[in-house]
């Protein structure tokens, strides 16, 4: 997701955040009802009810991509633990898709377009390659 100008957001009980301008990438599962399909297009959805933590953030960006892995294995801690390990990675707010689980976060912000690209050749080298 891009995210072209700075702006003030609420975001569910994680209350008031500074959007900075950036590229945001979300990192979910998507193991319940209608599986990826029923997801995704939930989440590219503008007219909705605000469940979720990205729910809230969808409305301040520009969804630039999807990237996914069909694997059975929930991958999403792994790839937002590699991102946040990203020299470029920056926290946008701790506990952001993460209320059910350990990580920090699973919404990591990076300046540039090129530091979105050298997290997917990491996450792909580490071969849990994710599609576009």
């Amino acid at each position: 997701m891009r995210a072209q100008d700075q702006q003030q957001l609420q975001i569910g009980r994680l209350g008031g955040v500074q959007l900075s301008k950036g590229w945001y990438i979300y990192f979910g599962s998507a193991f319940g009802p209608g599986g990826l399909a029923a997801r995704v297009e939930r989440h590219l959805r503008y007219h909705k009810t605000r469940h979720w933590h990205i729910d809230h953030l969808i409305w301040a960006t520009t969804v630039r991509e999807v990237w996914y892995s069909q694997r059975q294995r929930d991958l999403e801690h792994c790839w937002a633990q590699n991102a946040l390990d990203q020299p470029a990675a920056r926290n946008l707010l701790r506990g952001f898709g993460a209320s059910d689980c350990r990580c920090l976060s699973h919404l990591v912000r990076f300046p540039t377009r090129e530091a979105v690209k050298t997290l997917f050749n990491a996450l792909e080298a580490k071969v849990w390659i994710p599609h576009r």
